[in-house]
């Protein structure tokens, strides 16, 4: 393991050298650990290390620092929380395995019926969709261009005799006979843009559950950040003010849940992950905007801090993409999602409460939906 040590500008404040130390694991696989030392210096830690891995390193930090330098940081804005009128619980990190037991998928279909519950108030169509979203969905939805880090493809390898024989006889390069069929599905939401895509209609609504994938640093990997994880969105399109009212009830309910589960947390504003540090302005517009909402967990452990769910007003923005129009067709229609991130709804649950059913509160004791 090899040492760098990088320098970071006086002016930065805090929140602009966390973003930096977010930020410099992307810049090289070799990056196995980011931290600031004594002196406020960048501390990179890296595996394999050569004149050239250096020269790139150091030139990619000076233009994420240059970006970073520009940028205006905007403090969350807290919506809701019970952190100051309800004690947190006694909490022990959870031990939590690759695989989920059976008491574990119970509680699972306890958490997903529960948010069905709340889609079935406001009328939600409930959907399954295929796991691998279609090359021409994902260039629709442009995610790969904002987001190219947590992508993980899908490949298939032709139905062709001279290219199955050439990798029995050199199986070594099976990797030169992959063609791209599309890719694991990082959110469910682009699927249901795609089942409205060049449609006219009033508003819609939409329910769905799927597993997804999404490529995440190693070093961040934690049984609450996933490469590979269920989640449940709510999807729906209408007039701006429907999406927006329809946000905040869907907001309203799963707050009332929140609570009624003895979570203690906040809901508070929020951005997306986007990769590209010229896109650092998006981050702050979205929280100016009040375009994002997450809901967060208080916890002592690291580990389960972390957004259980999300709510989103996209405005008109994928609607443009897939060309969905109001029923007159001359206005695209606006859109919101709400994401839950039901491998962290159970993690959050067994760490609060301990994995012993009989110190479970009711109604999650006896799976009452």
């Amino acid at each position: 393991m090899v040492t760098e040590i990088l320098p970071i500008p006086e002016s930065f404040s805090k929140e602009q050298i966390d973003e930096l130390k977010e930020r410099i694991p992307y810049l090289s696989e070799q990056i196995k650990f980011v931290s600031t030392n004594e002196s406020k210096e960048i501390v990179i830690k890296l595996e394999d290390f050569d004149s050239k891995l250096k020269t790139d390193i150091v030139q990619n930090f000076d233009s994420l620092v240059d970006a970073i330098t520009s940028w205006r940081p905007i403090k969350d804005r807290v919506l809701k929380s019970n952190s100051s009128t309800i004690n947190a619980k006694a909490e022990t990190e959870a031990n939590i395995s690759n695989f989920y037991n059976e008491d574990m998928i119970q509680l699972f279909e306890f958490f997903d019926q529960k948010i069905l519950n709340i889609s079935n108030k406001f009328s939600a169509e409930l959907r399954e969709y295929p796991t691998v979203l279609p090359i021409g969905v994902m260039q629709k939805s442009q995610y790969h261009i904002h987001f190219p880090q947590n992508l993980f493809a899908m490949h298939d390898i032709p139905h062709d005799y001279k290219v199955l024989h050439t990798i029995r006889s050199n199986p070594e390069q099976i990797e030169q006979a992959f063609r791209l069929r599309g890719y694991l599905q990082p959110c469910i939401c682009y699927h249901c843009y795609e089942e409205w895509a060049d449609k006219k209609m009033t508003a819609g609504i939409i329910s769905a559950k799927g597993r997804c994938f999404r490529h995440e640093l190693k070093g961040e990997r934690n049984i609450n950040r996933k490469t590979e994880f269920t989640m449940r969105e709510i999807v729906f399109v209408g007039n701006q003010e429907a999406v927006d009212n329809l946000r905040d009830s869907i907001m309203d309910e799963t707050w009332k849940l929140f609570n009624e589960l003895g979570f203690t947390g906040k809901i508070v504003t929020a951005s997306d992950p986007f990769y590209y540090s010229d896109e650092l302005g998006k981050i702050s517009y979205q929280k100016l905007s009040n375009t994002k909402y997450e809901l967060k967990v208080d916890s002592n452990i690291k580990s389960a801090s972390v957004a259980i769910a999300s709510f989103n007003n996209c405005f008109d923005q994928l609607s443009r993409k897939f060309n969905i129009k109001n029923s007159s067709g001359d206005e695209f229609l606006s859109s919101g999602c709400v994401a839950f991130g039901l491998d962290r709804w159970v993690n959050t649950f067994i760490t609060c409460y301990g994995t012993d059913k009989n110190q479970w509160p009711e109604p999650v004791k006896s799976m009452t939906f």
